[in-house]
């Protein structure tokens, strides 16, 4: 739960979603994420941006995994 607790901390921080912002779309499937999902993560805090992060890439390896 270590690991879940600083990947969503990560993922608040807006310096890091501005370098999300800088990865090509490839960087960004590898991480589970597309720019669509940024586009529409730009105007929320932190906290919801990282639960909407999360939610996405969940929702990404389950749809790689079936």
């Amino acid at each position: 739960m270590n690991m879940i607790k600083s990947i969503k901390t990560y993922f608040a921080n807006k310096a890091s979603a501005r370098s999300l912002a800088q990865m090509d779309a490839h960087q960004l499937n590898d991480v589970g994420l597309n720019r669509g999902d940024l586009f529409d993560a730009r105007y929320m805090d932190g906290a919801s941006r990282s639960d909407f992060f999360a939610t996405r890439r969940h929702h990404i390896a389950n749809i790689w995994v079936n």
